[in-house]
């Protein structure tokens, strides 16, 4: 029970840290989003990259809390089976939010130097 209330709490923090993000209400720095080359350099790919980033914290911290949920139903107080298949689900769930904010970023990058190399085509 202790690992459920445990992991409830990190979903919960998770969830929690993404809503700022989202809202856009926290400013470019070092700490705290997501910090690439890219988006330390303009505020509008920071502000765009988190506001997605904190979308998906948002889902990651609902997603993990059901698949705790679920987990702990099926293997009940088994800690040899709840904690190996617990940490799974959060480290894949944390992989593919990570791979959509890259691909996020690679999209944004790839739509905003696109429209800057329209003028040069048309010569």
């Amino acid at each position: 029970m202790v690992g459920l209330l445990l992991m409830a709490f990190i979903s919960f923090l998770f969830a929690g840290l993404g809503i700022p993000l989202m809202l856009r209400k926290v400013p470019r720095n070092i700490l705290y989003g997501v910090r690439t080359r890219d988006t330390l350099e303009t505020p509008q790919c920071w502000y765009e990259a988190n506001a997605y980033a904190g979308k998906l914290l948002i889902c990651y911290g609902v997603v993990t809390l059901l698949g705790a949920l679920i987990l702990y139903f099926i293997a009940g107080d088994n800690k040899q089976l709840f904690a190996p298949l617990l940490l799974g689900l959060y480290l894949f769930s944390f992989m593919v939010v990570t791979v959509m904010v890259y691909r996020y970023l690679y999209l944004f990058k790839k739509k905003r130097l696109g429209s800057d190399d329209e003028p040069n085509k048309r010569l």
